[in-house]
């Protein structure tokens, strides 16, 4: 019943996941969210169908059984196809990509004749592997073996993982930036290489408990299905964390910025910077980015580039940036007269909830415990 539960849980983070990018995040219809999507989908697909077979209610759905089978050969596909669109900002698919769907035909060819079964005929098999899960691998429901199924799974899992790990070193190695966006998007590809490789072999390993369930005792079985299970649903609960705390991550690693800084956007932010500076513009706390468009001659997304080229998240992170050091400033030339609060609105800010995030992300410190120090 807990096992039931781990599952159940991790099946809710695919599909709470995916809906949240479909309708909130991806509105630009970008194609790697979109992979990412269905990469989701199929995964709570597949997880749900544990859910049914593990706890018997497939025996009421017994319709259902085996269709989500030939799905699941199409998860690292998408996974593969998702860091691919990710890293060189694909906008569609290519002909060549069609050799992914491979698998997926071969299996739904194999399974044609157990889909078209009699109802009742389907209801006796299904009942068979209610009463003993064993039978999922012994019962030969297509015109191959079922073990041909389950080492095809374990063959495109290894081929795959090893195509993304050949994909990121590949392209790490010959790319680089100083954007915050080009690192914290490296760092999710590679712990999502990492979380999928621990989620695969987890839920191979149920499989292999499941198979060989009449040569281990049943706490054991118990015990090792529950850890899995555990594993698996950190796997979705880690990586909804992620990506809702980081939407910019599914929007590709190209969508705002060049991956190597070009010199037009070194020089498009000194126009920025020289802006910012010579005119004191920062002092304005209700300056958008139509008036620095306006001021510097740029449009929204040349400003976009430029920024984020020298390392900052968007503009106001660099607006931010700018206002805190002259607040850093100030407290170094012991203008003690005024209160944290003070120096904050000379500088620009008109929100202490922002100003006191955004020292601290640049300084590691709050502000008092900076001028306790100083003074």
């Amino acid at each position: 019943m807990v096992l039931e539960l781990v599952y159940a849980l991790s099946v809710c983070f695919c599909f709470f996941t995916a809906a949240i990018i479909y309708f909130k995040i991806n509105k630009n219809k970008i194609l790697s969210a979109h992979l990412f999507t269905w990469y989701l989908i199929l995964c709570g697909i597949s997880n749900l169908f544990l859910v049914l077979v593990s706890s018997g209610l497939i025996a009421k759905v017994p319709y259902l059984y085996k269709i989500p089978a030939p799905f699941t050969l199409l998860i690292m596909p998408l996974s593969y196809l998702y860091v691919r669109g990710t890293l060189y900002n694909d906008i569609t698919l290519k002909k060549i990509d069609l050799i992914h769907l491979l698998p997926f035909v071969v299996f739904t060819v194999n399974y044609l004749q157990f889909f078209f079964m009699p109802f009742e005929e389907k209801v006796i098999i299904v009942n068979m592997i209610v009463e003993d899960p064993v039978n999922v691998f012994t019962i030969q429901n297509g015109l191959l073996p079922e073990w041909v199924y389950g080492l095809s799974r374990g063959v495109l899992f290894i081929i795959y993982l090893s195509f993304i790990w050949v994909l990121l070193k590949k392209f790490y190695k010959y790319n680089n930036s100083l954007s915050s966006h080009f690192s914290k998007t490296k760092r999710w590809l590679y712990t999502l290489f990492k979380l999928q490789s621990l989620y695969w072999i987890g839920l191979n390993v149920v499989f292999i408990i499941v198979s060989w369930q009449f040569n281990r005792s049943l706490e054991l079985d118990n015990l090792l299905s529950f850890v899995v299970g555990l594993i698996v649903s950190i796997f979705y609960f880690v990586i909804s964390s992620y990506l809702l705390m980081n939407p910019r991550l599914l929007l590709g690693l190209n969508s705002m910025v060049d991956i190597i800084d070009s010199e037009q956007a070194q020089v498009d932010f000194k126009k920025i910077n020289q802006y910012f500076f010579h005119d004191k513009s920062y002092l304005n706390p209700k300056l958008s980015v139509a008036d620095i468009s306006s001021h510097v001659g740029l449009n929204s997304k040349k400003i976009a580039i430029a920024i984020i080229s020298q390392g900052y998240e968007n503009i106001n992170d660099y607006m931010n940036s700018v206002r805190v050091s002259k607040v850093k400033n100030a407290i170094d030339d012991n203008l003690n007269n005024f209160s944290i609060e003070g120096l904050a609105k000379e500088c620009g800010f008109n929100s202490m909830p922002t100003f006191y995030r955004a020292f601290k992300k640049k300084y590691n410190k709050t502000p008092a415990s900076f001028m306790n120090k100083k003074w």
